[in-house]
């Protein structure tokens, strides 16, 4: 996937990198190529001195579903629905990682691809609730879905915390999926 990156710019002389001093960079239009859409804007800040590191706050109000199909062309295949919320990511040298991200996929919602909901049938606690959703996700079709939210935080370098909200009207179905990723290794999720 190419990117674009439409405006990048300094809001502080470079020169604060020689003193140690953040210095503030404002971006917008960052999107696949060819998107019809105005992409992510955000900011970001570039520490140097005795703790390197950077701060990035992304907004995604100005993007929907298809400019990510790319990150899950199998799932993501014909998914539809605009998109809005914020995405924050911190690393200092010698420090863990601190990510967050909350989007959401409001009404009128879209369309999503029927196998995608196969992911979630180990977590679903209920015989019940795993029948509705394997007969769904076994179709080769998109269904669509009324909204749809995701909140993603990493409160340790070796955990990730996932809470999906998604509401499909035509199957009656309301799928909240709280889950909580663990790795081994302390610095996998940076490796990745």
């Amino acid at each position: 996937v190419a990117p674009e990156l439409g405006r990048l710019e300094s809001q502080d002389s470079l020169g604060l990198f020689l003193t140690g001093k953040p210095v503030r960079f404002i971006f917008s239009g960052a999107r696949p190529q060819g998107s019809p859409r105005p992409g992510i804007s955000g900011t970001l800040e570039v520490s140097g001195g005795r703790v390197p590191g950077f701060t990035l706050t992304a907004d995604f109000s100005q993007t929907d579903l298809t400019d990510w199909q790319w990150l899950d062309p199998q799932d993501l295949k014909g998914a539809t629905g605009s998109t809005r919320g914020q995405l924050t990511f911190r690393q200092f040298a010698g420090k863990d990682p601190e990510f967050s991200m909350n989007l959401e996929a409001p009404q009128p919602g879209g369309n999503i691809q029927a196998r995608f909901f196969d992911l979630f049938l180990p977590y679903l606690p209920t015989p019940l609730q795993k029948e509705r959703v394997r007969k769904l996700s076994e179709t080769e079709q998109l269904v669509r879905y009324d909204q749809a939210s995701v909140e993603v935080q990493m409160p340790r370098s070796d955990r990730v915390k996932i809470l999906l909200r998604i509401f499909i009207p035509d199957y009656n179905l309301k799928l909240t999926l709280n889950v909580e990723v663990r790795i081994d290794a302390k610095d996998a999720f940076s490796q990745i």
